[in-house]
């Protein structure tokens, strides 16, 4: 939708060239486990269960069984022991992500860029850069260790100051307490409104009201799975007037 409206507005050169950030996090170790114990030995379904809880948004569907199946079906693909240590069990989860969640999700957004004429590069995934980061061990990866420490070195340079005070993190966990408790519309109110978020909701509902889809449930926190759903049933539904989405 962004870049439709750029390019409709001619706010860009038609040689435009984008050049998105994804994924530099998911190299230091973003969509690992946060906590790890390192004298613990895992076992496969430790795994499954990372995955379902922290990956998957259908964690909760009637077919759950299947899902699991299926991901511990492919994470025997890549690693063939039952029993992991540490290191062994982040990098299975990492691999999964990184060739389920990275590469057929975010990486493949890229194709919107092709749908309207433009070229892109993703430097964040240099065959060099990602080599370098697979050679790091488990304990510098785990909470974006070194990966942020390089950050911090390297924006200072430049003058940006990204990093999060304590401050911001405790208001934070507080605003998260609040959401939990308070009714949902006032819940609504405070995602469009205040929270970062409400960009991606009133985006959502701006193509479902410009395109006749009705949103039978209100939008919560799993935004970005929103709108392949809706370009996926708008394709397969040519009655756009009787247009009925269920989420």
């Amino acid at each position: 939708m962004a870049v439709k409206e750029l390019k409709n507005k001619k706010l860009i050169p038609e040689n435009s060239v984008f050049v998105p950030g994804h994924s530099g996090d998911m190299l230091g170790g973003s969509q690992g486990p946060k906590k790890i114990n390192i004298k613990k030995i895992y076992i496969l379904d430790n795994a499954t269960k990372y995955l379902l809880k922290f990956n998957c948004i259908l964690h909760k569907h009637k077919n759950k069984k299947v899902f699991i199946s299926k991901i511990k079906n492919s994470l025997y693909q890549i690693y063939t022991k039952k029993i992991l240590n540490p290191e062994e069990y982040v990098n299975l989860i990492e691999s999964y992500i990184l060739s389920n969640k990275v590469a057929k999700f975010v990486i493949n957004s890229v194709r919107v860029y092709e749908f309207f004429d433009y070229k892109w590069r993703i430097p964040l995934w240099d065959i060099e850069l990602v080599s370098f980061w697979l050679k790091i061990p488990l304990k510098y990866r785990l909470k974006n260790e070194l990966y942020n420490e390089y950050l911090m070195k390297l924006f200072g340079e430049y003058n940006i100051d990204f990093k999060k005070n304590k401050k911001y993190g405790f208001i934070s966990k507080i605003k998260k307490i609040i959401k939990k408790t308070i009714p949902k519309e006032l819940a609504d109110i405070y995602y469009e409104k205040l929270d970062y978020q409400g960009g991606y909701r009133r985006a959502i509902k701006l193509y479902c009201k410009k395109n006749k889809i009705k949103l039978k449930n209100r939008i919560k926190k799993t935004e970005n799975s929103y709108m392949p759903c809706l370009q996926i049933k708008n394709i397969k539904d040519k009655n756009f007037k009787k247009l009925t989405l269920k989420i």
